[in-house]
C-alpha cells in the first residue's frame, strides 16, 4: 500500500480524536483503582501501565487508520467535503516537534555541556557511593559526577548512567545526607527509572495536547518518587535523618537548568510532609470527583464524535465501494462499459454490480439489442419509458435512437433503477429486490403482489431470483449461476451448419505457435467458395484491416455472435437480416493469411466458445 500526505493526515486526525476519549477513559479508571491501592509501588505502576496504553493506543490507532486506506487502480474523485484532517495533522505535527525538540535539546544540554563539563569527586564521596551501591545492589556501571550546572542531585544517562551531585554538596555535607542521595538515585537507577523517564518523554511528545495523558504522566513521576523514598527508608532505616536529607537538599536546590529528563518528579517538600506527617491521609491520585466527571464527560463526547466520524467514514466508502465494479467473471460484452456503468453507478447513487448484471441479463452486452416488444439497447428501455424518463430530468431533443448509444441507455436504466429503490424504500432489507423486480415487470405489478392481489408472473421472478443469485457470487472467481444461463441459451439456438465446405487445418483452443490459444477453427476451401450464416442472425460489422483482411461479424440470438475473416468478398452490409444459409461472401486470402481458408470464430457475451457447443463438429 502506498499513502500519501492526504491518507497520512487522515489516519493521524483519527487516531488524534480517538486519544481523546482512550486517554481521558485511562484517566478516570486510574483514579478509580488507585484509591483502592495502599502502596506506592502499586500506583506507580498503574500510572506507569495507564500512560503507555495511551501512548500504544495512539500508535496503534494511527496504524490501524493507515491500513485500511484503500488500495484503488483508478483515482477516486477527491471529496468536495471540507475536511479538519490536515489542518489537525499540521497542528500537532508543530506541536510534537516543539515539545519532541524541547526534550532533545533538554538532552543535548545534559550531555554535551553538563555532564562533559562534569568533575570526579573526592575519594571519600566516591566511597560513600560505593558503598550505598553495593548496599542497593545497584550495577558496577554507574557513576558518579559533579557538576556546577545544577542545583539538586540528578541521574541521566540510559546505557550507562551517570549520578550528578551540585558542587555544593562536596564540601559540608553530612555524610548521612550523602548516603540517603546515593540510595535514592541508585534505586532509580536499579529499577529503570532512567528509561522509564525517556518513554515518558516519547509519549508527551505523541500526546502533548492531552491534559489527561499529562496527569497520569505527572502521577507516574510522583509515585516514582514516592516509591524510591519508600524503598531508601527500608536501606537507610530512619524516616526522619531522611526526611532531614531532603530538607537539606531543598534548601541548597533551584530551579533545574533542563527539562523532563530529570528524576525530580515530585517537590520535595511535600514528599518530607508524606513522611514525616503519619497523621496525614494515604496518598491517592489527586483527581477530584468533579475532575473524574470532567475527564468522563470528555471521554463519552470524544468518542461519539470519534463513532460518528467511523460511521461516516464507513458509509462513504461503502458508497465509493457500490460505485465501483468489482465481479471478475463479467464477460467482455459487459466489461467493455464498465466506464459508462460506473459513471451512471456513482451518479444515481446505485450498486455498480447490480447494474452490470441486469445489463448482462437485458441484452448480453449487445449494444444494438431490441426486443420483440420494442426495448432497445443495453438496459434494454422501452422507447416510452426513454421519452418519459427524458422530460423528467428536462433532456431537450430526445429521440428513441438514443437509447442504442451505451452511455445514454445505461445513464437512463440507472435513473430508472434509482427511482425504483426510492420507490420501495420503506422496506430497506428487500427494496434492491423489489427495484429489480419492478425494472422488469414495472412497479405497478410490484405494489400488486405486495398487497397481495397479485402474484409476479413468473418471468420477473426468474428475472429477479436470477440476478440477486449473481449478485451472491459477485466475489467468487466464476459464476455457476452465468455458466448455467449459457448452457440453457445455447440450447435455445438451433444446431449451427457449417459455413463453408472444406477441411478444418487448425482446432478452436489449439496454440497458435506462441500468439496465444486460436479463438476459432480455421477451414481450408477453394478460392472463392461460397461462405454461409450457420444460423439466423443480423450482419453487425463489415470491415477489412491489415490482421483479418476483409471480415463480418454477424449478431445472433442471445448474446451470441459468429465472426468471419480473410474474405475475398463481400456479399452483406451492416444491418442486413440473415436465415441460415445466406450468403455472406467468399473464401479469400485477405489479411495475415498464409493461403486460401476461411478463419471462423463464435463467441458467448463476447468470449470466444468452441463451435462445438453450437453443434458444430468439422474434420
Amino acid at each position: 500500500m502506498t499513502s500519501g500526505l492526504p491518507e497520512l493526515s487522515a489516519a493521524l486526525f483519527t487516531a488524534i480524536l480517538h486519544s481523546i476519549w482512550q486517554g481521558c477513559a485511562l484517566a478516570v479508571l486510574f483514579a478509580v483503582v488507585s484509591r483502592q491501592l495502599q502502596s506506592s509501588q502499586s500506583r506507580y505502576l498503574l500510572a506507569m501501565a495507564s500512560f503507555l496504553a495511551a501512548t500504544l493506543a495512539f500508535i496503534g490507532t494511527f496504524v490501524h487508520a493507515l491500513s485500511q486506506v484503500p488500495v484503488t487502480v483508478q483515482p477516486v474523485a477527491a471529496s468536495t467535503e471540507p475536511s479538519l484532517a490536515p489542518v489537525f495533522a499540521l497542528a500537532w505535527c508543530i506541536g510534537a516537534a516543539f515539545v519532541g525538540g524541547r526534550y532533545f535539546c533538554g538532552w543535548l544540554w545534559l550531555r554535551l555541556v553538563i555532564v562533559r563539563r562534569s568533575i570526579a569527586v573526592p575519594s571519600s564521596i566516591q566511597a560513600l557511593f560505593d558503598d550505598a551501591r553495593q548496599a542497593v545492589d545497584a550495577p558496577n556501571r554507574i557513576l558518579v559526577r559533579a557538576s556546577a550546572s545544577i542545583r539538586s542531585p540528578m541521574v541521566t544517562g540510559v546505557i550507562r548512567p551517570i549520578v550528578l551531585l551540585p558542587v555544593s554538596m562536596l564540601s559540608g555535607v553530612p555524610a548521612n545526607v550523602l548516603t540517603a542521595v546515593f540510595t535514592h538515585e541508585l534505586l532509580h537507577v536499579r529499577r529503570f527509572d532512567h528509561v522509564a523517564v525517556f518513554l515518558q518523554a516519547f509519549g508527551e511528545t505523541l500526546l502533548f495536547f492531552h491534559p489527561a495523558v499529562r496527569w497520569l504522566s505527572a502521577e507516574a513521576r510522583r509515585y516514582r518518587e514516592y516509591r524510591c523514598d519508600d524503598e531508601s527508608i527500608r536501606h537507610l532505616g530512619d524516616r526522619y535523618d531522611y526526611a532531614r536529607a531532603l530538607v537539606s537538599i531543598e534548601e541548597s536546590a533551584g530551579d533545574p537548568p533542563v527539562p523532563a529528563l530529570l528524576m525530580n518528579g515530585e517537590d520535595l517538600m511535600n514528599r518530607v510532609e508524606r513522611l514525616v506527617c503519619k497523621d496525614s491521609k494515604p496518598e491517592s491520585a489527586r483527581l477530584h470527583f468533579a475532575g473524574m466527571l470532567a475527564f468522563a464527560s470528555v471521554a463519552l463526547l470524544a468518542y461519539s464524535l470519534s463513532f460518528a466520524k467511523e460511521t461516516r467514514q464507513d458509509v462513504s466508502e461503502q458508497q465509493a465501494r457500490q460505485h465501483e465494479l468489482s465481479i471478475a467473471w463479467l464477460p467482455p460484452s459487459v466489461t467493455q462499459w464498465s466506464g459508462f456503468i460506473e459513471e451512471a453507478a456513482e451518479r444515481h447513487d446505485v450498486s455498480a454490480n447490480v447494474l452490470a448484471l441486469m445489463l448482462l441479463v437485458e441484452s448480453h452486452g449487445e449494444s444494438l439489442a431490441t426486443s420483440s416488444f420494442g426495448a432497445r439497447g443495453l438496459m434494454q428501455v422501452m422507447p416510452k419509458t426513454g421519452e418519459a424518463i427524458a422530460e423528467k430530468r428536462g433532456i431537450d431533443n430526445f429521440d428513441a435512437d438514443q437509447l442504442f448509444e451505451p452511455e445514454t441507455n445505461i445513464d437512463f436504466g440507472a435513473w430508472y433503477l434509482a427511482r425504483m429503490m426510492e420507490r420501495f424504500a420503506d422496506q430497506p432489507e428487500r427494496k434492491q429486490e423489489l427495484a429489480i423486480a419492478a425494472y422488469n415487470a414495472g412497479p405497478g405489478a410490484v405494489s400488486a403482489y405486495l398487497s397481495g392481489t397479485k402474484p409476479l408472473r413468473d418471468e420477473t421472478v426468474g428475472y429477479k431470483d436470477m440476478l440477486l443469485s449473481m449478485l451472491s457470487e459477485a466475489d467468487e472467481d466464476r459464476s455457476l449461476v452465468l455458466e448455467g444461463r449459457k448452457a440453457y441459451l445455447r440450447d435455445r439456438i438451433p444446431a449451427f451448419r457449417a459455413p463453408v465446405e472444406g477441411q478444418v487445418s487448425s482446432q478452436f483452443g489449439k496454440d497458435s505457435g506462441g500468439k496465444g490459444l486460436h479463438r476459432g477453427i480455421d477451414i481450408v476451401a477453394p478460392m472463392g467458395a461460397p461462405v454461409v450464416a450457420p444460423v439466423r442472425g443480423q450482419v453487425k460489422t463489415v470491415g477489412e484491416d491489415d490482421k483479418r483482411g476483409k471480415y463480418i461479424t454477424v449478431r445472433h440470438a442471445y448474446g451470441v455472435e459468429s465472426r468471419y475473416y480473410h474474405l475475398s468478398d463481400v456479399s452483406v452490409s451492416v444491418g442486413d437480416e440473415l436465415e441460415a444459409g445466406d450468403r455472406l461472401g467468399d473464401v479469400g486470402n485477405s489479411g495475415a493469411s498464409s493461403g486460401p481458408h476461411l478463419h471462423f470464430e463464435v463467441r458467448e457475451m463476447g468470449q470466444p466458445v468452441s463451435p462445438s457447443l453450437y453443434g458444430l463438429v468439422l474434420e
